[in-house]
């Protein structure tokens, strides 16, 4: 991650929850299968820096990865339209699987996935967002009292 708190490392039950949640399942999915109670999960996905700071950074790093395989057909899409482009070919289908390749490359919907990737950016921007009683009940927990 860039720059978070590294001292800090998830547990095995929350990099469980993690890859189930890059496999595609719903938090209440990922709760059942990890054997993690809904709530618990709720309260990573929207209270623990680190875990969606990492959340963030593995789902951009899987849309970099699936990008880059997408890039590398880009010579055999350009192939496939040009041979069907000639005229005693008429292979659109071809040419609609080439096409779509080559949209993904440019403006695919949806885009790169957002979000910091800083744990401790993450977390500043958590306690701000809850307020100034619940800022002054966590600095009173972090202090001690």
């Amino acid at each position: 991650m860039n720059g978070g708190n590294m001292s800090e490392r998830l547990t095995a039950k929350q990099e469980t929850v993690l890859g189930l949640l890059l496999a595609g399942n719903t938090q209440v999915e990922a709760a059942k299968a990890a054997g993690a109670a809904e709530a618990t999960v709720s309260r990573w996905m929207h209270g623990n820096a680190l875990f969606v700071a990492t959340l963030n950074q593995r789902r951009q790093d899987v849309w970099d990865t699936r990008a880059e395989r997408l890039r590398d057909l880009v010579p055999l899409a350009i192939d496939i339209i040009e041979a069907a482009m000639q005229p005693e070919k008429p292979e659109g289908m071809r040419v609609r699987a080439a096409l779509a390749i080559l949209k993904t490359q440019g403006l695919a919907t949806g885009g790169r996935p957002r979000g910091e990737t800083d744990a401790d950016k993450l977390e500043t921007s958590m306690i701000a967002s809850r307020g100034i009683g619940q800022l002054h009940r966590d600095l009173a927990e972090r202090l001690g009292r």
